[in-house]
């Protein structure tokens, strides 16, 4: 009897009995993985889906949650989900991956909660992603499309940050704010509202407005709030008031904050 032929045959048993074992665990934790062609307007559609288009988290976003085993606590508990990443975030020295999804992610907390905390966390966070400080720090190249959907998270959520309590325009204030993960003083000088005898008041959300009779419309991509801004006269004394009651003047909102990815990873408190 050849014992080593025996010990061989039974090695080669176990390795396919392990194998088989192998295939029935795969099979039965997931689904087949398949790909169809579709129609391209939909798989577009589908790649581009983001917090400001369609209410979503961009696959990007989802990508980092995944990975870090968070996307399933973030339908479950938001709040805590994004606590767990923010410290990801930091152990990762402010890795712009983690930044935007920490901005997508807020941003959409914050709007299904109306918490102004979450919202200007995304403010935060997107221009972090965006002006990264030092030459040499993690940044996105320049055809990535992060780029201005962080902007686009950027202006809407300082838009919904500094909202008047129902949301009818937009409120321009200095103050210390809270955030998750400290707090952020803004300075603001009301004399920056005045020009001549007149004074900008009731800021409305330009984003938000629907334009009807036009064919043509022109806009300019950039970073900060487009508002569109009423008058009024401060000082009667000047004669007649030659503007016309109705007009409104364009204005934009623009938060900067210094050193804003160093301060969050070292837990500075940011102005």
């Amino acid at each position: 009897m050849n014992h080593q032929n025996d010990f061989t045959q039974v090695h080669r048993l176990a390795a396919i009995a392990a194998l088989g074992l192998l295939c029935l665990v795969l099979s039965s934790c997931a689904s087949p993985v398949r790909a169809v062609r579709g129609d391209r307007q939909d798989a577009h559609r589908d790649l581009t889906r983001s917090a400001v288009t369609t209410g979503e988290l961009s696959w990007p976003t989802r990508d980092v949650l995944l990975e870090r085993g968070l996307l399933e606590p973030y339908s479950t508990d938001p709040e805590a989900a994004v606590g767990a990443l923010h410290q990801r975030m930091i152990a990762e020295d402010g890795h712009y991956d983690l930044l935007f999804a920490l901005a997508e992610a807020s941003y959409l907390l914050g709007e299904r909660t109306g918490s102004r905390e979450y919202l200007l966390a995304a403010v935060v966070y997107a221009y972090a992603f965006l002006f990264p400080e030092q030459p040499g720090e993690m940044r996105p190249g320049p055809f990535d499309p992060r780029l201005r959907g962080a902007a686009d998270l950027y202006n809407w959520a300082l838009t919904s940050a500094f909202a008047s309590d129902d949301d009818s325009e937009v409120i321009l204030r200095a103050g210390d704010f809270t955030v998750p993960f400290g707090s952020v003083a803004v300075a603001f000088d009301e004399s920056d509202l005045r020009t001549g005898d007149r004074e900008l008041y009731k800021l409305i959300p330009v984003a938000e407005l629907q334009v009807r009779g036009l064919k043509m419309r022109y806009r300019w991509a950039g970073i900060g709030a487009a508002l569109a801004a009423s008058t009024r006269r401060v000082d009667t004394a000047s004669g007649p008031d030659m503007v016309a009651p109705m007009l409104q003047v364009p204005a934009t909102m623009l938060l900067r904050i210094e050193d804003a990815r160093r301060s969050i990873v070292e837990g500075r408190d940011l102005a």
